[in-house]
């Protein structure tokens, strides 16, 4: 499982596909780039329904709420919220990847080596903070 959504916004994502679509050479483009924005605006829609029932079930689930709500649209800054989103992806791939793979003779999409996605996340976390600082520090005066 690629790690590209714990870089990127999914909301970025999605305005990125759709700029793609209507700038589309050919209608295969423009069909790829339609079902990517959808995907994409699914992914989001499920995570903000859990973001939703969260916040049924009291002040305990409120920090989980926030974290979903954020993960969503926008990129993990936090271990929290990039091991949340991670899960999700995983969870949302584990439902898909069994109807593409019966044919091919296996079934299950196991989680992976945890260990190492989790210092992926620490460190692309880490990178950016690292960019905003120096973004931040360096030209605050041009934003």
């Amino acid at each position: 499982m690629g790690t590209y959504f714990l870089e990127v916004r999914i909301g970025e994502i999605v305005k990125k596909a759709n700029y793609t679509a209507e700038n589309a050479a050919t209608l295969s483009q423009k069909a790829y780039a339609r079902g990517v924005e959808r995907t994409y605006k699914a992914i989001s829609a499920y995570i903000l329904r859990h973001a939703n029932e969260a916040e049924k079930h009291g002040t305990a689930f409120l920090d989980l709420a926030k974290r979903c709500r954020k993960v969503a649209i926008d990129p993990p800054e936090t271990l929290l919220e990039a091991i949340q989103l991670y899960w999700f992806i995983w969870v949302l791939r584990s439902a898909i990847s069994p109807l593409h793979a019966l044919d091919k003779g296996y079934y299950t999409a196991p989680l992976g080596r945890l260990d190492l996605v989790f210092i992926l996340i620490i460190w692309l976390i880490s990178v950016r903070e690292r960019e905003r600082r120096f973004y931040s520090a360096n030209f605050s005066g041009f934003y």
